[in-house]
């Protein structure tokens, strides 16, 4: 038993907490003991290269018009405002030496391309997707690859330490043989640049990074996201860690959009606001994407993230979710009945038909398996014509709750950040989205979707849809908060709590239910659990006996801002999405070498650091003591916790101490780390053993 960075583990090896905790930040470094021995004379030359390459800088900046074109950025492999025939010959030496592994940028150069590597959104004007009419955001000013990996490594070079470019020089690092300590001023120019790019920055409106630091003692922090001014809301702050300038530029944080994602405004500014900054190259720290396959996963590191698991189709497709929920119900009978029931064609089609005859006077809906915003959705009667093409149809529920006469649906917010354990979050607001028709089981509305379809993409559409323009004036217009719904529920002397566990529940099963699926591809994908988050919109339908029935689940929910009340809702839950997950700064430059001395550790059989690892056996660990656990066991228990710190406004809906032993029973394996999870929380959690020191009046964030 050994205590580290205080707290006690039973596992021989030291946890490392490297991206922030190794060091303090805003740390400056002292030049080495080993350059007092330097001559004089050439000191004085290196010195004097400084200085005659700050004074060769144009004193007035080159005119925005003038930028250079991106190839012309990235093929310049030298400053254009530096004379070589004033440099001393030492200094050259050192210049050639260092340009041999960096792409050089003068500081007008670098100061452009910056500029092109944001592109600001006005989060006070209203924004809409795709489908809601908005204009696609456009990431044409971000900068190249071949820009940013020139830039961030000009940055690395500036604000490495004397000490450190030293012990590389030593070490014979790629770029660093032969440097002599006399040189070592001579690679610190770039620095100085740097320094005076920082005020620069925060004039261009380049936010100040935070860490929120960890309940903990020993553990990381992670980025804080604050809310934005506008939306009248602000987080707790009382640990939270102000980034200087120099460890900003080692940490470089970045986010990357795939072109199979659409870009939201409320996605990018979440991630700007806290200190993010757009990239198209493959140093980033966050991605949002499309779906992904298990193969895109595999070159991540530790600290990336991006918002889908693999596998996540298993729910997004109607199809799929109607075959894991039905796989489910047959085992589980009744407690699965919360679909409506579902036919696949053309595989169904026979029994369809038959189901049709016997139920004459029923309706039906017919969706294609893989579409949105109720496009191809149709409601049929008994002569309606049906072909036997690729389909779902399901029977309609004719008897939905109504509010003032019209139906309506939920979309709920579901944020899961890890299937391993898994651990669920709702989100306390959401959307209720009204038809705007009254509502009728008369056959012949059959044909009027503004009646039968809650779809916003299918009822703004419509004449008589009223959009609400005001965000402090809920409860009116074709759609209403879920805290609005919530409120009407109660006027209505209805037990909110009693429906909503409802709702939970069938969140929980429906997310089981693909558990196996999800967690088979994420371990063929990668080691690193926690490089995956997903953003769930499930659609809920109450009828008028309360009960919820589940109509879809979507993997990518639409995250425009169509009213004001949308941009309140979204830019809030993308605040608090991020903020949960954590997101880790790291020193890239630093990770990488750490990597690599692992990687050449293994090939010599080196590397004992998973020797003494215990084998995760599910059943030893009902008789296991926590003072018995891992650091990779703390690393599981001490996430959940510090989410819980972290959530915003999330709600942890699984697991939890009264409903891991109720849900146990239908996940198709028992796994280590859901067992651990539930162990800790039935016994562990309620009153943190001494192993473990919490930071003293700590309030939920």
């Amino acid at each position: 038993m050994a205590e580290r960075g205080g707290w006690i583990t039973s596992s021989p090896r030291t946890p490392d907490f490297s991206p922030l905790t190794t060091r303090p930040l805003s740390v400056l470094a002292s030049p080495p003991s080993v350059l007092s021995g330097v001559s004089r004379s050439v000191r004085t030359a290196s010195l004097t290269y400084r200085e005659s390459a700050r004074s060769t800088e144009p004193k007035n900046p080159r005119p925005h018009s003038s930028k250079p074109s991106r190839s012309q950025v990235s093929k310049s492999k030298e400053p254009s405002t530096i004379h070589k025939s004033s440099r001393p010959k030492q200094a050259i030496i050192a210049y050639n030496r260092a340009s041999s592994r960096v792409q050089r940028l003068s500081f007008e150069e670098r100061k452009d391309s910056e500029d092109a590597d944001d592109v600001e959104l006005d989060l006070g004007s209203t924004s809409i997707d795709p489908s809601d009419d908005e204009e696609p955001f456009d990431p044409s000013d971000c900068p190249s690859d071949e820009e940013l990996d020139a830039t961030s490594m000009a940055a690395a070079t500036g604000t490495e330490r004397r000490t450190d470019i030293f012990e590389r020089a030593m070490a014979g690092e790629t770029g660093y043989q032969g440097v002599h300590p006399t040189q070592v001023d001579s690679l610190l120019v770039e620095g100085q640049r740097e320094a005076e790019a920082t005020d620069t920055e925060k004039r261009k409106g380049h936010k100040q990074v935070k860490i929120l630091q960890s309940v903990f003692i020993g553990r990381p922090g992670t980025i804080f996201f604050d809310y934005h001014p506008s939306l009248g809301l602000q987080r707790d702050q009382s640990r939270v860690q102000l980034v200087s300038a120099e460890d900003a530029k080692q940490f470089a944080l970045r986010f990357k959009i795939n072109d199979s994602a659409f870009t939201y405004n409320c996605v990018v500014n979440g991630l700007k606001s806290a200190g993010f900054r757009l990239t198209t190259g493959e140093q980033w720290n966050a991605m949002w994407t499309g779906v992904l396959k298990p193969e895109d996963l595999k070159d991540f590191t530790e600290y990336q993230k991006c918002n889908h698991f693999p596998g996540t189709w298993a729910l997004g497709r109607k199809d799929n979710l109607w075959r894991n929920v039905s796989r489910m119900k047959r085992m589980y009978n009744k407690h699965f009945d919360f679909v409506p029931a579902t036919y696949l064609l053309p595989t169904d089609y026979d029994r369809f038909q038959a189901d049709r005859e016997e139920d004459p006077k029923a309706f039906w809906i017919l969706k294609p398996c893989a579409s949105s915003c109720g496009r191809g959705i149709r409601v049929l009667t008994n002569k309606s014509k049906v072909k036997k093409k690729n389909s779902l149809i399901q029977r309609y529920l004719a008897n939905p709750m109504t509010i003032n006469g019209y139906k309506f649906d939920l979309r709920i917010y579901v944020l899961v950040s890890s299937f391993d354990p898994l651990r669920i979050y709702l989100y306390e607001d959401g959307l209720t989205r009204f038809a705007t028709e009254k509502y009728s089981t008369s056959a012949k509305t059959v044909k009027t979707r503004y009646m039968h379809l809650t779809n916003y993409s299918v009822n703004k559409k419509a004449e008589k849809f009223v959009k609400n323009s005001n965000p402090n004036e809920d409860m009116t217009g074709s759609k209403w908060s879920l805290k609005a719904f919530k409120k009407y529920l109660t006027e209505q002397n209805l037990d909110v709590e009693e429906i909503f566990e409802r709702i939970k529940d069938v969140i929980i099963k429906t997310i089981i239910s693909v558990e196996a699926q999800v967690v088979n591809n994420l371990n063929r994908a990668t080691r690193h659990r926690g490089v995956c988050f997903e953003l769930y919109g499930f659609d809920i339908l109450i009828d008028k006996h309360l009960k919820p029935w589940l109509l879809e689940v979507n993997v990518s929910p639409s995250l425009s801002s169509s009213s004001p009340l949308d941009r309140k809702i979204k830019h809030t839950l993308l605040s608090d999405v991020f903020n949960l997950v954590g997101f880790v700064a790291f020193d890239r430059k630093k990770h990488e070498r750490q990597m690599e001395l692992k990687k050449q550790q293994r090939l010599l059989g080196l590397d004992k650091g998973t020797t003494n690892v215990r084998h995760r056996n599910v059943t030893a660990i009902h008789n296991m003591h926590f003072d018995e656990m891992t650091d990779e066991d703390w690393d599981i228990l001490l996430e959940m916790e510090e989410e819980s710190y972290r959530r915003g406004n999330f709600q942890r809906i699984f697991p939890l101490a009264h409903n891991v032993d109720y849900y146990a029973q239908f996940f198709e394996t028992p796994r280590y780390c859901n067992t651990l999870a539930a162990k800790w929380l039935k016994q562990g959690a309620t009153a943190l053993p001494a192993t473990v020191q919490r930071r003293r009046g700590v309030i939920n964030c």
